[in-house]
């Protein structure tokens, strides 16, 4: 009885730990993909200012030729 026991006390927490890896891992792909599509979010909104920044050069450009016009 005793042997039976403690293996199934062992059968069982083996179980709650290999739960407990999965749950670690999938955890950790998440967290890598949430930063992933921050990283990515970051790279867009930079691109999207530097594009603000040229229209609004070209824009000024444009004003000063029609002034000088």
């Amino acid at each position: 009885w005793s042997a039976n026991h403690y293996y199934s006390k062992y059968q069982h927490e083996k179980k709650r730990a290999d739960e407990a890896v999965q749950n670690a891992k999938s955890a950790t792909v998440i967290t890598n993909n949430v930063l992933q599509s921050l990283q990515i979010v970051n790279t867009v909104l930079e691109a999207n200012q530097h594009a603000k920044q040229q229209i609004t050069l070209e824009s000024q450009r444009t004003q000063e030729d029609i002034k000088v016009a």
